[in-house]
């Protein structure tokens, strides 16, 4: 099968729960804390960037520099400036979607 060309790339988004990442550095206590649901945060944000190709900015989203310079640079926004960048990453790919053969995408690296 043939796929589209990637336009930028995603990590997979992962939370560290080994001992060291789980430590409360702020406290004087070496217990670690092990939040109720923190596997389930981590699954479903992989399950959603898969399925609807939507990381968010902790998943360190990777763009070259011409893409990012057509696309008008960062967004200027303080807040879900990460999907707007990946909304714009769509749009560019709409734009030079010529309906012959595979386009551009976002590639998530697992």
């Amino acid at each position: 099968a043939i796929s589209a060309r990637g336009n930028s790339c995603a990590f997979a988004f992962g939370i560290d729960t080994s001992p060291q990442g789980l430590s409360n550095s702020f406290s004087s206590s070496s217990k670690t804390y092990y939040p109720p649901g923190i596997k389930a945060v981590e699954t479903t944000a992989n399950i959603r960037t898969r399925l609807y190709s939507l990381p968010y900015g902790d998943q360190a989203i990777y763009v070259p520099k011409v893409v990012f310079n057509f696309i008008g640079g960062f967004p200027d926004q303080c807040l879900m400036e990460d999907y707007e960048l990946v909304a714009l990453l769509r749009k560019r790919a709409a734009l030079l979607d010529d309906g012959h053969g595979p386009g551009e995408a976002l590639k998530i690296i697992p």
